[in-house]
């Protein structure tokens, strides 16, 4: 894992980016990230309640959706907090993961 603050730039700026969501840890209010996965993966590892970072809004937003159907997902930002992450959370926060997207804030 690499912090994200670092490594969304790189992916961000890449010609040949091979993927458009990667595995995610929020820890201590830092997020890292690891390797890339395909929407079928990304959606998988939402739905096992772990997060995943994506490169656009949209691309979060159907992370979250696959997630849990039944519903719209929920979008939001975390208040107070240096470095933080736009991100969506599926239908009900059910399964509970975040689904972020974009640069720090």
């Amino acid at each position: 894992m690499v912090a994200a603050a670092k490594s969304i730039a790189s992916i961000m700026k890449s010609p040949k980016r091979k993927y458009n969501h990667y595995r995610a840890v929020l820890k201590d209010y830092k997020l890292y990230l690891g390797s890339g996965l395909s929407r079928t993966n990304a959606i998988k590892r939402a739905k096992s309640k772990k997060d995943v970072w994506s490169v656009s809004k949209n691309q979060a937003k159907e992370v979250a959706r696959g997630a849990n159907k039944n519903g719209l997902p929920i979008h939001e930002i975390d208040q107070n907090r240096k470095g933080k992450y736009f991100h969506y959370h599926p239908y009900k926060r059910t399964p509970k993961m975040h689904s972020f997207y974009g640069k720090a804030q």
